[in-house]
């Protein structure tokens, strides 16, 4: 499983878009209707906890439609009624015309492998923040190395500009009491089944920053 780093998280945008031509119209109208997601990643977990709010659990339905890219590209192909897309292919969607339903956040965790060195670790970290610290000051110089994140599939002409700051670093404590809330959540879904240990104690690897 790797190594949790407690010192710091980030936060990254989803949002639900359906198929040109889609009859749905809100999120109450998936219901019994397949949402395309990355099979126990972020757009899976995020899709459960929006659509738990508006519909019966036993209504909900989810289908594995890809990683990155993907679940777009089902989308366009009309192969998917709706997907769960994060960025940059949110901002693709959005250029593309693809209707979008509802858009949130949610909170990413960060994990190394356990033979990581620790003063590789706080060397990396301290990278990061400078890197966060100079995307800050002057995120138009920064905002077209967005191209460089496009799936082949999906390269385009498009205006990085209006793609959005992408997943926010914060360097804060990812608590004890986040992780056990987030474990709370997987249980409720039966997505625990592949954690092999369920202990924050054993599971942080502090970086001291």
């Amino acid at each position: 499983m790797g190594r949790l780093v407690p010192d710091l998280y980030t936060v990254g945008r989803f949002a639900f878009f359906t198929k040109a031509g889609s009859n749905v119209q809100r999120l109450v109208d998936l219901r019994d209707i397949p949402v395309g997601v990355g099979e126990m990643a972020g757009s899976h977990y995020t899709t459960l906890s929006v659509l738990e709010q508006v519909l019966p659990r036993e209504h909900i339905r989810t289908v594995h439609a890809g990683g990155p890219g993907q679940r777009l590209l089902a989308l366009l192909r009309g192969e998917i009624e709706a997907a769960t897309l994060l960025d940059p292919e949110i901002a693709i969607a959005e250029a593309k015309g693809l209707r979008e339903l509802a858009r949130g956040e949610f909170l990413i965790t960060f994990w190394v492998a356990p033979t990581l060195k620790r003063e590789v670790l706080q060397a990396y970290i301290r990278a990061l923040k400078r890197a966060d610290e100079a995307f800050a000051r002057d995120p138009e110089r920064y905002l077209p190395l967005w191209e460089r994140n496009v799936p082949p599939a999906l390269k385009g002409a498009y205006n990085y500009s209006l793609f959005g700051l992408g997943e926010k670093f914060v360097f804060e404590p990812y608590t004890e009491e986040m992780f056990q809330q987030a474990l709370r959540f997987a249980e409720k879904w039966n997505l625990h089944t592949h954690v092999q240990d369920s202990q924050y104690g054993h599971l942080i690897m502090p970086a001291g920053i």
